[in-house]
């Protein structure tokens, strides 16, 4: 069973510090999270960390988006520190706030100096975390639609992750922000090539599910886990798989 043995303060600056996510990369930690007035406020910032120790951070980078970034999660992939992060812009919309989305990327060879992060693929379609295997980007989007990319940047639709219980479609929803489960997701490739995924859920009750297909990831089964996981988070260890959230 994994345990968690230390416990350290990495920032203390009465700001509101979220979205954490951490990588090894080049023999040093990365580490990446939004810092803005609160949860919901209009105007976060994505801030880079490294330490060589885990005890001494250093502030490496902060990257602006050009309205409220969120949801920062940072992809070592050969030479490159990819981070991958929501703009979200709340603007009105008649008598109410709409909220529209941009999923955007940047890029670094040396975690110092970062790209402008680029927007990518569609709007309100919001890439959540993004995993890499053989080569391929793999992103479960938070609207329930498993895309790839050969670079990171350039997504197309793979399949469709149907909802619990919903029969299965290769075609992307019409309005795929709205799928009554999905929500939150993270993959992991299994050593026979079988793709598991583990989603938030937007139903009531609000368990989080566990999907799986293999190759070519077109047609998914789904168990209910019967437990509420925020942000859900997979890997491998030793031939057991952790989930966390």
């Amino acid at each position: 069973m994994a345990m968690i043995r230390t416990q350290r303060t990495v920032v203390r600056d009465d700001w509101h510090n979220l979205w954490t996510d951490i990588c090894m990369w080049k023999n040093a930690y990365w580490l990446v999270y939004g810092c803005a007035h609160g949860h919901s406020s209009p105007n976060s910032i994505t801030v880079v960390l490294r330490s060589t120790d885990l005890t001494r951070w250093h502030r490496t980078a902060i990257l602006h988006t050009e309205h409220d970034a969120r949801d920062p999660k940072i992809v070592p992939y050969e030479d490159k520190l990819y981070i991958f992060l929501a703009d979200n812009h709340r603007r009105p919309f008649g008598a109410r706030i709409d909220e529209l989305v941009y999923t955007c990327a940047s890029t670094s060879r040396d975690g110092f100096e970062w790209s402008t992060p680029t927007r990518m693929y569609k709007d309100n379609y919001w890439l959540w975390r993004v995993r890499i295997h053989e080569d391929t980007f793999y992103c479960a989007e938070k609207g329930g639609e498993l895309l790839t990319s050969p670079d990171g940047f350039t997504w197309e639709h793979r399949a469709v992750i149907p909802d619990l219980g919903a029969a299965p479609s290769d075609a992307p929803r019409p309005d795929h922000r709205t799928t009554p489960a999905f929500n939150e997701a993270d993959l992991l490739f299994r050593p026979d090539g079988e793709l598991w995924c583990v989603s938030r859920s937007k139903r009531t009750p609000d368990d989080s599910l566990l999907y799986w297909a293999s190759p070519p990831y077109e047609k998914w089964d789904c168990l209910d886990l019967g437990t509420r996981i925020h942000s859900p988070v997979l890997c491998e260890s030793n031939g057991t798989v952790y989930l966390a959230g």
